[in-house]
């Protein structure tokens, strides 16, 4: 009986694993979006589940909802929250390659002025140093970031 609990312990594990992987590929991808909607029904999704990379990316996803918010202070509160979720994340696992795309990602492309740039050479050289442990999907959404990226630098080869 141990044996077959810990055996369906394990497939759900690795099912939830797999899930999280298919999220955080939705959420890279959806980083560039304009669509407001979209970015509201991602964020839902995300609060939804409690693990370390739904956290992750529900910190990156608020950051980038900032754009869209109008007033000024409300904008800022906004990404402070995203950033304090990100932050936390990858202060809990700073080895873990897709909290660092994350940061990565959004430190490139949020205004100077917020001050949220300090280690956009540090994930980039940790982003290409675990390259290859990442998956073909998140490889190649990454090697077509990398394209228009001033810090990441990827070779379609690699």
């Amino acid at each position: 009986m141990r044996v077959i609990l810990s055996c369906f312990l394990f497939i759900f594990i690795g099912l939830k694993s797999d899930e999280d992987m298919k999220l955080f590929a939705r959420v890279v991808v959806n980083l560039s979006t304009t669509d407001i909607v979209v970015l509201n029904k991602l964020i839902d999704e995300v609060r939804i589940s409690n693990t370390s990379i739904a956290r992750a990316c529900h910190g990156t996803l608020l950051m980038k909802k900032a754009d869209f918010v109008i007033r000024p202070s409300e904008k800022l509160s906004i990404f402070k929250e995203g950033r304090k979720l990100l932050e936390t994340e990858i202060k809990k696992d700073s080895a873990n390659v897709n909290f660092r795309i994350l940061r990565l990602i959004i430190q490139e492309n949020c205004p100077v002025f917020l001050k949220y740039n300090t280690n956009l050479d540090d994930d980039a050289v940790f982003v290409q140093r675990n390259f290859d442990k990442l998956s073909n999907k998140i490889r190649d959404l990454l090697i077509t970031y990398s394209k228009n990226s001033k810090h990441l630098k990827l070779k379609e080869s690699e």
